[in-house]
């Protein structure tokens, strides 16, 4: 049994990736939506390919820019070097003129304070707890995705255990999933806060930093789905995600994909 952050499985399975696409999801009440969306899907992928039984998918934090200089949204971002973690983020930022650097966290502190970086892709409460807070000086509060993460176990181990054991695994990691979501929406209102010094900081350390108010425009990010996002996911994924993404997604999303060459 493992939890396995989606955007990290991508690498061996991009099809993985599709529930947390950057500019997917503008905000958590559309995240929802794409997770129930999405999540039988997910499940017939890891469980035919892989015999891995999809027990829950989490949300622990949202990813959001910090930067050592200030900016007022993706638009200020041309030619910053900035921390990515996962392969969609690198797509988003070269669409926006940005050099994507694929950097484990550990190191991000020191690189920026080497001016070996300029900003990084992380948590907000994540970020201020690894050290953000004391050499960035704005963070944005635009998602750029959410890391969503599977609660997953061995098919062969699943269908071995007893059936009360399996009904009461699955109904309390559905509450666990929820309780999590629930967590993750109070833990990023705490970041921002921290990172910005406010009084009611309670999980992190207090920062001097500037929370640049952003939000995803819906034309901005139509464009970067149709024009970037999905067609480099696609790239990755190959022609039969293409009727995947149009079954499942299309209609809500009034984008349609075609197979990418």
């Amino acid at each position: 049994m493992a939890t396995v952050p989606l955007a990290l499985a991508a690498g061996d399975d991009p099809e993985l990736s599709i529930v947390d696409l950057p500019g997917l999801n503008p905000d958590m009440a559309t995240l929802r939506r794409s997770l129930d969306q999405w999540r039988d899907h997910l499940a017939s992928v890891l469980e035919e390919r892989y015999d891995i039984r999809l027990l829950a998918l989490l949300i622990p934090t949202t990813q959001v820019v910090f930067c050592r200089e200030p900016f007022t949204g993706l638009g200020d971002l041309a030619g910053r070097r900035i921390r990515v973690g996962a392969i969609g983020q690198a797509d988003l930022l070269e669409a926006v003129h940005a050099v994507p650097r694929m950097m484990p966290l550990s190191e991000v502190v020191t690189a920026l304070r080497a001016r070996s970086l300029d900003c990084a892709i992380t948590g907000s409460l994540p970020g201020n707890r690894i050290g953000l807070a004391a050499v960035t000086s704005h963070v944005s509060r635009l998602p750029v995705n959410w890391f969503v993460s599977a609660v997953v176990m061995n098919g062969a181990v699943w269908r071995n255990l007893p059936e009360p054991v399996r009904a009461a695994l699955a109904t309390g990691l559905a509450r666990m999933e929820q309780a999590v979501l629930a967590a993750a929406e109070v833990s990023i209102e705490d970041g921002f806060a921290c990172n910005a010094g406010r009084p009611r900081c309670s999980g992190g350390s207090r920062g001097q930093m500037v929370v640049v108010d952003e939000a995803w425009a819906e034309p901005q990010r139509r464009r970067l789905l149709e024009t970037v996002l999905l067609p480099q996911w696609l790239r990755r994924c190959g022609a039969d995600c293409a009727a995947v993404w149009n079954r499942i997604a299309a209609p809500a999303q009034g984008i349609w994909a075609r197979p990418v060459p």
